[in-house]
């Protein structure tokens, strides 16, 4: 394949060539252009830039599109802002948030605005409507899936929260939930279900399901031992121990109080 070669100073829509020296990365080849917008010069790919589909750093399309709306006032609404911020941060690469989206590289795949949606807020408009209320935002089911009509939905943050990469699920009799949902359900504390799942000798049934019992002495309960007594606070500074150490040998282990006190740290 012949490889493109642009002149310093060449325009591409908001795009002026600021180098005549190309970059190789990946195979592919990248040209360092000023973008009319603010004066920064940026990377861009040259096949893209040759081919027309990359014309600025991304500020061309809301430009455009900020003009045309301007007379029905769409400009001020929640939703068109919610689509500015989504295709900033999938085409500008000077977004603070476009490396997470449409700047991720291997081993995950760059998230993209579909075609519909880069062409006018009007169709996002038609497809997505107004958000319920100020608390919603734009949120995917597949985080790994782009901006589509068919994936996104408005959630608030707490519905957002749950749907993160990093939140950690469980499969009980079939039904899929992540932690915070099945707290919910069985009244279990989140960090309760955690810490039961952490251990393997718990099934994820027993873990969400499982009443919380407390057993054992509180940290303000007193301990004899030896013929002195002490609370688990002071035990376990007179036994150099860390106090959680202790509170989990007694309350969770379930361990007599010689054999914690004398087991060491």
């Amino acid at each position: 394949m012949k490889r493109l070669s642009f002149q310093l100073g060449q325009v591409f829509g908001y795009l002026t060539v600021a180098s005549s020296t190309p970059s190789i990365v990946t195979g592919k080849t990248f040209w360092r252009c000023q973008c009319k917008c603010d004066g920064n010069e940026r990377w861009y790919c040259g096949v893209d830039l040759n081919a027309g589909h990359t014309r600025s750093c991304g500020c061309l399309l809301t430009e455009k599109n900020r003009e045309r709306l301007t007379t029905h006032g769409a400009t001020e609404t929640q939703a068109y802002h919610v689509w500015c911020g989504m295709i900033q941060r999938c085409t500008n690469q000077n977004d603070p948030a476009y490396p997470n989206y449409g700047g991720r590289s291997d081993p995950e795949i760059p998230i993209k605005v579909c075609d519909r949606w880069l062409e006018s807020f009007e169709n996002f408009l038609s497809d997505m409507g107004h958000p319920p209320s100020k608390d919603h935002e734009i949120e995917r089911r597949d985080n790994n899936a782009d901006y589509t009509p068919e994936n996104c939905y408005w959630a608030t943050r707490e519905e957002q929260a749950r749907n993160k990469r990093t939140n950690h699920t469980l499969t009980i009799d079939g039904v899929t939930k992540c932690i915070a949902e099945w707290a919910e359900k069985s009244g279990v504390p989140a960090k309760t279900i955690q810490a039961r799942v952490a251990r393997s000798a718990w099934t994820a049934k027993d873990a969400v399901f499982t009443p919380v019992t407390r057993t054992g002495p509180r940290s303000t309960d007193m301990l004899t031992f030896n013929g002195e007594t002490h609370s688990l606070p002071e035990w376990a500074k007179i036994r150099k121990m860390p106090y959680s150490m202790l509170r989990q040998r007694i309350h969770v282990r379930k361990w007599s109080v010689e054999r914690a006190l004398t087991t060491p740290a």
